[in-house]
């Protein structure tokens, strides 16, 4: 099946249920859905069809920013206490959106402080358990985790393990210089950057289910069009389904922001989904049974040598791609 979902924001998304419902009326599920401080898409989804993956991130609460980690980290705060400073404002609203929301993604590219980040989220990993939430990890920006993270990522996703958290990352097309507007074209240095993680992750045996929470086109600041947008996502979809770890990647955005909003083409996706039918899986699911359907693959690792990443270099994405990220964080 299609490993393409939903990304939802506050504001409009016009056509939302329809699209759910022809889906679940061919007989087709939607893979996941995600939705930040509004979880309408979420409820939604879940209507139609149980088994969709639904994913929920919190930005804010009463003013009070939730991504913005970086003070508690430059003070080397304890991270149980900043773990259970986010579970104490986070819980209550957790609780109310149980029934819409199956994983919570905690942090929204808070892309660094590695290893920090990952003793926060082991302990805040132990506080969900009890309660019976499961977490989506690290939610790195795209151009990221770099080489260097991978044993602090790897060393949280072995706590993980077992457990139904999932690893998230969010990848871009058009975020650098020289760099197309869509994913495809972009690899492996965004699109696809996962792989490489994943073949580190595989290595140390803490290979985690996948989920690409954000996958968009001009950086998420526009809607590129109905037919390049399904061609981009198209293009993905094959990508994503060769890799058996990846449950699926949410399609940036519905909702208000910037001219990304791509409601309009929520008819030609809901298409496109349904013309890749669900397949029956052999033998026992791959990884966890508790995880939507993945389909099997064979996935190959792509590797970066020097020359590559010395061009990445030369690009310069990764300090505009921060600048322009951090800039935006906090409105999402």
């Amino acid at each position: 099946m299609s490993k393409i979902g939903i990304h939802s924001i506050i504001g409009p998304r016009t056509g939302f249920g329809e699209f759910c419902r022809s889906i679940a009326q061919a007989g087709q599920r939607l893979a996941l859905v995600k939705g930040v401080d509004d979880f309408g898409a979420c409820g939604t989804a879940k209507q139609y069809d149980a088994r969709t993956l639904t994913i929920g991130r919190l930005n804010s609460i009463d003013n009070i920013d939730l991504q913005g980690l970086d003070d508690a980290a430059q003070r080397n705060q304890d991270p149980l206490d900043t773990a259970r400073w986010y579970y104490g404002h986070v819980r209550p609203r957790w609780e109310l959106n149980r029934s819409r929301v199956d994983v919570w993604e905690c942090f929204n590219e808070w892309s660094g402080y590695w290893e920090y980040q990952s003793d926060v989220l082991i302990h805040l990993m132990g506080l969900a358990e009890l309660d019976g939430f499961r977490l989506g990890l690290f939610g790195t920006s795209t151009g990221n985790p770099p080489d260097s993270s991978y044993p602090a990522i790897a060393r949280a996703c072995l706590r993980a393990k077992g457990h139904g958290h999932v690893m998230c990352v969010h990848e871009y097309g058009g975020v650098g210089t020289g760099m197309p507007g869509t994913l495809k074209g972009t690899q492996p240095f965004h699109a696809l950057r996962y792989r490489r993680l994943y073949d580190y992750l595989r290595s140390v045996n803490a290979v985690v289910p996948l989920v690409i929470s954000e996958a968009g086109q001009e950086g998420g600041g526009e809607f590129i069009g109905t037919q390049p947008f399904i061609d981009d996502l198209a293009w993905y979809d094959a990508e994503l389904m060769q890799d058996d770890y990846v449950i699926g990647a949410c399609a940036w955005t519905l909702g208000r922001w910037a001219g990304a909003n791509f409601q309009e083409a929520l008819p030609a996706l809901a298409d496109y989904i349904i013309a890749h039918p669900n397949q029956e899986q052999p033998g026992p699911l791959p990884y966890r049974a508790y995880l939507p359907l993945v389909v099997r693959g064979a996935p190959q690792a792509e590797s970066v040598s020097l020359g590559a990443l010395l061009a990445t270099l030369a690009l310069g994405a990764g300090a505009w791609l921060i600048g322009r990220r951090m800039r935006t964080r906090r409105q999402r």
